[in-house]
Order: structure tokens, then sequence, then C-alpha cells
């Protein structure tokens, strides 16, 4: 599951990454523009959002799922608003304002996550070094036996 979340959130990250140099390298502040050239990108990563709802429900993240969807539907409502309604992208600033710093907080949102998944990847595999490091080999502890007659540099050579 971890490993799932991981790329998950590393596809976000580049989605919202890509999202935002769009809107840095369009060269307009009109909405209609911005809004045309990376709606699209943002529609569906907000789309793509909905599968925390299921994350959630699963048991995948600690997060609440009803706290979840409550949030992503209020996103994709402000997706359907500027889908729908071409007036409210004609000479706004606001829309690029807000095209901005949601990226900058997506970004950083599933950055976090993909870092704070790395960690307890790499914790639970140094855990699981440590552990069998820990197991004893029961063959080797059997080879010590005159039963099985295994020459001793052949059990070293390998198990070494």
């Amino acid at each position: 599951v971890s490993s799932y979340l991981l790329l998950y959130n590393i596809y976000q990250a580049q989605g919202w990454g890509r999202a935002l140099v769009g809107l840095l390298s369009g060269g307009t502040s009109n909405a209609g523009q911005v809004w045309s050239a990376i709606g699209p990108a943002i529609d569906f990563f907000q789309h793509l959002g909905m599968m925390e709802v299921l994350h959630a429900a699963l048991g995948f993240t600690p997060s609440s799922p009803a706290l979840t969807l409550l949030q992503m539907v209020s996103r994709l409502g402000v997706v359907a608003i500027l889908n729908e309604c071409p007036e409210l992208k004609q000479d706004n600033f606001w829309v690029p304002m807000m095209l901005f710093a949601w990226c900058n907080a997506e970004i950083c949102r599933y950055t976090f996550y993909s870092c704070s998944l790395l960690r307890d990847i790499a914790t639970s595999c140094q855990g699981m070094a440590v552990a069998l490091k820990l197991v004893k080999v029961k063959s080797v502890e059997l080879a010590d036996e005159p039963v099985f007659n295994i020459p001793y540099p052949l059990v070293w050579l390998r198990y070494s």
C-alpha cells in the first residue's frame, strides 16, 4: 500500500508542478486564457484527487472519508464553476492568483506526503534488515550437528 500511495503522491505532485509551469509560462494574466491553457490539467488532477476518499475509506490513510469527501467536493465545485461559467473568467485577476496558490499548495502537500511515505518505507526496510540479522538460520544451527556431515568451510561460504 505504501508503494502505491508513494506513486500516487509523486504523480499528483508532478501533475500540479506541470500545471504551475504552464501557468507561469503562459505569459498572460487573462483568466480565460489561463484557464483554457491549464484548466484541463487542473480538472484531471482534481478529479483524480477523489481517490483520496477511497484511500481514506479503505484505511490506506488515517483521514476521515467524510471530511475528505467534503474537501474534494468543494474543490470540484470550484472547477465546475470555472468550466461552466465563462463570464467569471473574463478579465478577473483572481483566477490566476487562485490557480497559483492552489498549485503551490498541492505541490507542497503531495511532496510532503511523498517524503513521509519514503521515510516510512525506508524505516520499514531498515527494520526488516535488523530483524533478518537477528533471526538465526535454522539450517546453519543444524549443520553443526554431525548428522549432516557438511564440511564447515562450505557452510561458512554458503551463509557468509
